[in-house]
């Protein structure tokens, strides 16, 4: 469900939009994505602005928050989906 929530609400307009992008890393197939998931965090970081044509800047595309769902899927791939216990939900009253 996490893939499906990052590739619908991230990554589909840079599939549809940039086409390309297939032959280098084909944006809607979830193992060639988790496979390159490395490449994907160090195009997303701010260090590679100037380091790089490659870099993913923020824009109305790709927003603050986007980014850090992406980070945040990216590290949970990076670690293997651990599993993990949520902690109990604060209900405030």
């Amino acid at each position: 469900q996490v893939w499906r929530f990052v590739y619908s609400n991230i990554l589909f307009v840079y599939d549809m939009i940039f086409p390309v992008m297939d032959l280098f890393m084909p944006l809607g197939d979830l193992v060639r994505v988790e496979g390159a998931i490395d490449q994907v965090m160090v195009m997303i970081t701010e260090d590679m602005e100037v380091a790089s044509t490659l870099y993913m800047p923020v824009t109305r595309d790709l927003s603050a928050g986007k980014r850090l769902i992406l980070e945040t899927w990216g590290s949970l791939v990076v670690r293997k989906y651990p599993q993990q216990p949520l902690p109990p939900l604060q209900v405030a009253g």
